[in-house]
């Protein structure tokens, strides 16, 4: 029992490492296309990997420390100013990445050794829903506390501001998300397949 929650911790402390190298290394962990909106984040794919590896508590606990992560670097260094607004709301910076670590930790627990094509699919579904849990919900709640913002508006490039805001993020938004999604579905089943072999002989 304690070699397991030392190997947790280890575990744990490994991928801590790896969110802190991306979120501010440039271009390692947020990769910009336009200037304006937000950069392409993968995050979301070891949060993802980890989520499956550990759990769902586990997966809340890295997602947690990546949305923290997210609100010190709106602050500290912000890109642009839709993420100034954005990712310096905590609600906004910390609940979605949370979810995004808890939602693969869920899907995961559908995995069965013995069907190896299931486990492949079952992380496919775990990356694409992590991907796509942190963007809706970071669009769900932006549209909650700035509804009415004709600020946000027009740095997204809308200047009609009788448009749902909501609708404005979903249609900004859906590279960032459509990219996001298919580069943790891909990579996920390719790095959590063998890592779950090793993992399971030492935990």
């Amino acid at each position: 029992m304690a070699n397991k929650k030392i190997n947790t911790i280890a575990i744990f402390s490994v991928f801590v490492a790896i969110v802190m190298l991306q979120t501010f290394i440039p271009c390692l962990g947020y990769i910009r296309f336009f200037p304006a909106l937000p950069a392409i984040t993968t995050l979301p794919l070891t949060v993802t990997v980890f989520g499956i590896l550990m759990g769902p508590k586990m997966g809340g606990f890295l997602g947690f420390f990546w949305g923290t992560l997210s609100l010190f670097r709106a602050y500290t260094q912000p890109a642009d100013l839709v993420s100034i607004m954005l990712f310096q709301n905590a609600v906004i910076a910390i609940i979605p990445r949370f979810l995004a670590g808890v939602v693969p930790g869920l899907v995961g627990k559908l995995w069965q050794q013995r069907h190896s094509t299931r486990n492949y699919l079952i992380s496919v579904a775990a990356g694409v829903a992590s991907t796509l849990t942190n963007t809706l919900m970071v669009i769900l709640f932006t549209s909650i506390f700035y509804n009415h913002s004709s600020k946000l508006m027009s740095c997204l490039g809308y200047t009609d501001t009788s448009k749902s805001l909501i609708i404005v993020l979903l249609t900004a938004l859906s590279f960032n998300s459509a990219c996001e999604a298919i580069f943790t579905g891909i990579l996920t089943p390719l790095i959590v397949v063998p890592l779950r072999k090793v993992l399971s002989k030492r935990l």
